[in-house]
């Protein structure tokens, strides 16, 4: 009889710090460093930091306190360049204060290199999500290239894609005049356009949507895994020598809940070999 209390309470605190983790980790903003070596990366741009974060999804569950949190961890961390990889909002009834707020937040980040941004399914419907990032520095790079200039003979490419949900991804335009003898990165917010790629060089592809499984639960993430984020949803994955990496994303839109994925920001040194 005590040997089936003291199960049976047992029981009932692994349930309880179960639920706990469950309703509480969606505000426990973390944030994931990580160092990727490359034969492309030389003395100039050794050490280059990249700032990423992904589905902020600002509304119910993520506001102005948690856009300032992520603000501040980022410029804490100081990075060279940030990539955003879609959803910004999710609700288009923004108060005018709501959006300054939003954006004076978003602006303060000044990476030396530049603020970029590929649009989530969301921003492509909230037309204000795009407003908003232009006007807080972020270019957006949907189907488009930049190389980013360290010096005369340093650079990064960064491809931007479009959205595979409701928009349009144009990977040879993307990649044209592409220079493979850079270090390139791939921003596209759904994970699944990784499978598309397999002719193009690229070394590390960054991505969101799927909010890492949301619930990391062995085939229940594959179950809720959304359109976009059916194949690849949560990680790292490598073919050869490129990179996919699709973050837990930042904020939690509609229920409130996930279990062992994190929310995150993410931070990329990028080292010579």
């Amino acid at each position: 009889m005590k040997k089936n209390v003291i199960i049976a309470v047992a029981l009932m605190i692994i349930i309880a710090l179960f639920g706990f983790d469950i309703y509480t980790n969606y505000k426990q903003l973390q944030c994931r460093n990580e160092i990727m070596t490359s034969d492309k990366i030389d003395e100039d741009t050794d050490n280059f930091l990249i700032g990423w974060f992904s589905d902020m999804y600002y509304g119910d569950n993520f506001n102005i306190d948690d856009v300032h949190k992520l603000v501040t961890k980022m410029n804490d961390y100081n990075p060279d360049m940030i990539i955003f990889t879609g959803d910004l909002l999710e609700k288009e009834s923004l108060s005018s204060d709501e959006e300054t707020a939003i954006i004076e937040e978003l602006s303060s980040m000044k990476p030396k290199y530049g603020k970029f941004a590929v649009l989530g399914d969301n921003d492509l419907i909230l037309r204000r999500a795009q407003t908003i990032l232009s006007e807080s520095g972020f270019e957006i790079i949907d189907n488009r290239n930049k190389v980013i200039a360290i010096d005369m003979n340093s650079k990064i490419n960064l491809i931007g894609l479009g959205n595979m949900i409701n928009g349009t991804v144009d990977i040879n335009t993307a990649f044209y005049g592409i220079n493979s003898e850079y270090f390139t990165i791939v921003a596209s917010h759904c994970p699944d356009t990784y499978q598309d790629l397999k002719d193009y060089s690229f070394d590390l592809m960054l991505s969101g949507h799927s909010l890492g499984g949301k619930f990391r639960i062995p085939v229940i993430s594959w179950l809720l895994a959304n359109e976009g984020s059916k194949s690849f949803y949560h990680g790292k994955i490598t073919d050869i020598s490129k990179i996919l990496d699709v973050t837990n994303g930042a904020g939690t839109p509609g229920s409130i809940y996930r279990f062992l994925a994190d929310p995150e920001i993410v931070f990329y040194s990028l080292r010579m070999n």
